[in-house]
């Protein structure tokens, strides 16, 4: 256990937790999708994307 600790603690020391880390901006930006719904029959899918500030209804 005490070896995998410092092994952790290794790998955030040479940065190496941070190369994979999302920018910032990913966490405060609206989902590309939402709003997802299918019908009755389950042939067709209904949902909003957002797409340069403005939502849009896609059936």
């Amino acid at each position: 256990m005490l070896k995998l600790l410092a092994g952790v603690l290794a790998a955030f020391a040479f940065g190496l937790g941070a190369v994979n880390a999302a920018p910032v901006e990913a966490y405060g930006r609206l989902p590309a999708m939402s709003g997802v719904d299918i019908s009755a029959s389950g042939e067709q899918l209904a949902y909003i994307v957002q797409e340069g500030g403005a939502a849009h209804v896609v059936v």
